[in-house]
């Protein structure tokens, strides 16, 4: 998890952050987010609105979360063989499709459906976006920018649910409308962005060189370091995503809280999550990955811990903040030690291998922390998510003991 000792300790954030392959990067990830961000707070309208149970409401995260784990590794595979716009500028405009769609029906299957496209697309952009950082930005200056991009996904989640808090008051299906931005994020990429890679001939075939791919992306998965970095992401996705679904409901269901006010309780990531991330190029530069990994993980764990023991809805917001210090962090220090332990030619497919492993994290938390919930209630499920951070902060202790 040590740095490259290139650029390692001057990064120039003005250089970084006015390149134009980082601008529409930031913008991919600020709308690419709305898939967790505009029906996180408003689930409980979704629900009243499609006539379906709390219980049932969940799987519009998880209808999302599957297709990652499915299609990820379809996606770094053509990345690095047909190139980072090929498959990005396409996922950008199906991810629009899908979205703008959902406001359109009063199906919860339709709903659900239009969901898992959005989960398909959502593969080739998230992914994508940290992979053309990794082609673009070597050293400290690489931490710096998928700092920016993690900054990017902050504003979404400082601004959105509020938005959509708002727009669900009118109907929920006019929060969906948001989408509607992202068919200008696909422009700007498309006319922007240089291509980071060559297009590489397939020689015998798409699906005999994908399983050849896949091969060698296991043979990769089998350093321990890096596959203790990969494992990360399924971490980082099932307690974010435990902390995407739950929070919102604890503050309707403990503290009576309104959709705005639910809202507003999830925005608070936002601030910590524009504010932190470009600093992990710092502690990079002055410290070691491997520091800021563990510090940022005590941050979260620590967070979980608190989270039952808010008296307000103030409170929750407050802790949940404190998540998303931690979070702001781990989330592009760990993305950038993968890019970077990754080899040139196969860097796409081993970072969307690492999102499979979020993804996965993220597809299960739903299901696991709502039979968590029913049995111990809220509780339970923040102190089983301190647990879970707990175990892989032994990990990168014991695996990385220097660097």
């Amino acid at each position: 998890m040590s740095q490259p000792s290139e650029d390692a300790g001057d990064v120039s954030y003005v250089s970084v952050l006015t390149t134009p392959t980082l601008v529409a990067m930031m913008l991919s990830v600020f709308v690419v987010m709305f898939g967790y961000e505009i029906p996180a707070p408003i689930l409980t309208s979704i629900a009243e609105g499609l006539a379906v149970s709390d219980a049932q409401i969940g799987l519009i995260m998880t209808a999302f979360a599957v297709p990652g784990v499915l299609f990820l590794p379809v996606t770094g595979v053509a990345a690095d063989l047909y190139g980072r716009k090929a498959v990005l500028v396409p996922s950008l405009v199906g991810f629009g499709i899908a979205g703008t769609a959902i406001g359109l029906t009063d199906s919860f299957v339709v709903v659900l459906a239009l969901r898992v496209v959005q989960g398909t697309a959502f593969a080739g952009i998230l992914p994508i976006s940290v992979v053309v950082l990794g082609d673009t930005f070597k050293g400290a200056r690489g931490s710096a920018a998928q700092g920016f991009r993690t900054s990017a996904a902050g504003a979404a989640t400082l601004v959105v649910p509020p938005a959509a808090g708002f727009l669900a008051g009118f109907g929920w299906a006019f929060a969906f409308g948001l989408h509607l931005l992202v068919f200008a994020v696909a422009a700007i990429v498309l006319l922007f962005v240089p291509e980071t890679v060559e297009s590489t001939e397939t020689g015998p075939g798409i699906f005999e060189t994908m399983r050849s791919y896949a091969v060698t992306i296991k043979t990769e998965l089998k350093d321990r370091q890096l596959g203790i970095l990969v494992a990360g992401g399924f971490v980082r996705g099932f307690v974010r995503l435990a902390f995407l679904t739950f929070i919102p409901l604890f503050a309707v269901r403990a503290f009576d809280a309104s959709l705005v006010e639910a809202g507003l309780v999830l925005s608070a990531r936002g601030v910590a999550r524009v504010l932190f991330p470009p600093l992990s190029g710092i502690v990079t530069g002055r410290f070691s990955r491997r520091f800021g990994v563990i510090g940022a993980l005590l941050i979260i764990g620590a967070s979980a811990a608190a989270m039952p023991f808010s008296p307000s809805i103030l409170w929750i917001g407050l802790i949940l903040f404190g998540y998303a210090v931690g979070d702001s962090f781990f989330s592009p220090l760990l993305k950038d030690a993968v890019a970077n332990h990754a080899p040139d030619e196969r860097r796409a497919g081993v970072i969307n291998a690492f999102f499979v492993f979020q993804n996965s994290g993220e597809m299960v938390a739903p299901a696991f922390f709502g039979a968590v919930l029913a049995v111990i209630g809220f509780t339970g499920v923040f102190f089983t998510m301190a647990a879970v951070v707990a175990v892989y902060i032994a990990a990168v202790v014991v695996f990385f003991a220097s660097g």
